[in-house]
């Protein structure tokens, strides 16, 4: 059952499109057990209860694209995907009315109407429905086969690509000439695990941004998220104080099988990464240990949420009082996303550009491999609600300066700042 999130709590990591809570007793809790309607069974054909184990990663799990798949094993696939959404997904409890009913018709339809199929079939069958579902994180991809719910995407036009010309550091920094004055633009390219050593050059480098520069750009565009615990620290040092929270309720699925999703992402990447001859960094295989732990030691239906109080008013004296712009587009996305939320209430931060994506609701995605087709499931296991109450999922967030269709946001952004005293 969904329980309310304890007082005395240290802290709660919002890893993935989330935060991490300074202090979270202060957090106005809630029993939202009523949000979660009991879980039907999944079975196999042969009639066998599935369990939280059933979803993790197998050692025979190869990413292939598979031909020549029976109706049986179709069926085994579907009902493994179903144990998992309906235990695993947050959406589950708090997607739009009626959108999780449909979304487990349509997969019941495809069982009604299944036959023998492939990877591609089937991975392309289950893309289509994901991307009717209004979670931006919900997804589908496989590996090896042509399939990726994110193609049926649409297509929008260019505000202009990220300036950062190197992809060895998620960061670089450059500058740009906005009349006389001579603007750094932050180019972040991605959120990687805020433990990575690759941001540790980052800070001196804002701090001397805060102590010289006449404004601040960051190039948002084209980051793909991640975990946005550097977002916000990001956002703080430009704020000089723990800035108003966007959010206004959250909600954590606890349930063992959504642990085990979560391992699975993390085995996921290690298996990629040893696959395509990378290192596989420490804090992978030590994430995946303790999901494992947790799933081992969580009870069916379990989770936690909460309110949070009314954030304080900014102290004005501060703020960093120069113009700060963040640039950007459609592809923007979830933990970047995120930082652009945290620097709503700053008054000197304008975005230029485009809406961002629209993946901000949902998040803490974990993984399933279904077993016969390879094909691969995404899913989140928290969920926030905006303190304004807006549902912004495949809307994104508007700019303040929206600028044309094939043209460069961050020449709009250096014309406005001549117009700044």
């Amino acid at each position: 059952m969904w329980k309310s999130l304890p007082a005395i709590a240290v802290s709660i990591l919002f890893f993935g499109n989330g935060y991490a809570l300074d202090n979270p007793s202060s957090v106005k809790t809630k029993d939202i057990s009523g949000r979660r309607p009991p879980a039907g069974p999944s079975v196999t054909e042969s009639g066998t209860n599935f369990g939280p184990r059933d979803l993790l990663l197998r050692n025979s799990d190869d990413f292939s694209d598979r031909s020549g798949i029976s109706k049986e094993q179709v069926l085994e696939d579907l009902a493994i995907l179903k144990y998992a959404l309906n235990n695993a997904y947050i959406g589950r409890s708090f997607l739009p009315k009626g959108a999780f009913a449909g979304l487990i018709a349509k997969i019941d339809a495809l069982a009604d109407n299944a036959g023998p199929s492939s990877s591609t079939i089937l991975c392309n069958q289950l893309a289509k429905i994901a991307w009717e579902v209004p979670d931006y994180h919900f997804s589908v991809y496989h590996y090896s086969a042509r399939c990726n719910s994110y193609s049926l995407k649409p297509q929008y036009g260019s505000v202009g690509g990220n300036v950062a010309t190197q992809r060895e550091l998620p960061w670089e920094i450059s500058h740009a000439n906005a009349g006389e004055q001579e603007v750094p633009i932050v180019a972040i390219t991605s959120f990687l695990s805020s433990e990575d050593k690759k941001w540790a050059g980052l800070w001196p480098e804002l701090q001397k941004i805060k102590d010289t520069a006449p404004a601040v750009i960051f190039d948002l565009r084209g980051n793909g998220g991640g975990d946005d615990r550097t977002a916000a620290k990001i956002a703080q040092q430009f704020y000089g104080q723990k800035f108003p929270d966007p959010v206004g309720f959250f909600a954590f699925n606890k349930d063992p099988a959504a642990h085990a999703i979560s391992a699975n992402s993390y085995k996921i990447k290690e298996k990629r990464l040893l696959l395509d001859g990378q290192p596989v960094p420490d804090y992978v295989a030590e994430r995946c240990r303790q999901a494992i732990a947790d799933l081992e030691t969580s009870k069916p239906g379990s989770g936690v949420g909460g309110n949070f109080p009314p954030p304080p008013p900014i102290d004005p004296i501060l703020l960093w009082k120069k113009p700060i712009y963040l640039l950007t587009d459609k592809s923007c996305v979830s933990a970047c996303e995120s930082m652009v939320q945290f620097f709503e209430s700053h008054p000197y931060v304008r975005r230029v550009g485009d809406n961002t994506a629209g993946m901000m609701t949902f998040g803490d995605s974990g993984s399933v491999i279904l077993p016969n087709s390879q094909t691969e499931v995404n899913m989140g296991r928290k969920y926030w609600k905006r303190r304004d109450g807006r549902f912004l999922e495949k809307i994104g967030i508007e700019p303040t300066i929206r600028v044309p269709a094939n043209s460069d946001a961050l020449q709009y952004a250096l014309k406005d700042i001549l117009k700044q005293k």
